[in-house]
């Protein structure tokens, strides 16, 4: 079962390319066990569950 739900903000771990940066979860890849982050309407990367952590509010 998925960590992360659909339309939930995120960030990038610290150890990762692309540290600190905010997006949302769009899908979750089943078979490779990744989901699929959104920056914006054109950048969108596969990652991880352990490269992610919940946006505190």
């Amino acid at each position: 079962m998925p960590r992360f739900q659909k339309g939930e903000t995120v960030k990038i771990k610290k150890d990762q390319p692309m540290a600190d940066y905010l997006g949302i979860i769009i899908n979750y890849n089943k078979e490779t066990h990744t989901y699929l982050v959104s920056f914006n309407h054109e950048q969108q990367l596969f990652f991880s569950e352990t490269a992610l952590d919940r946006k505190q509010a």
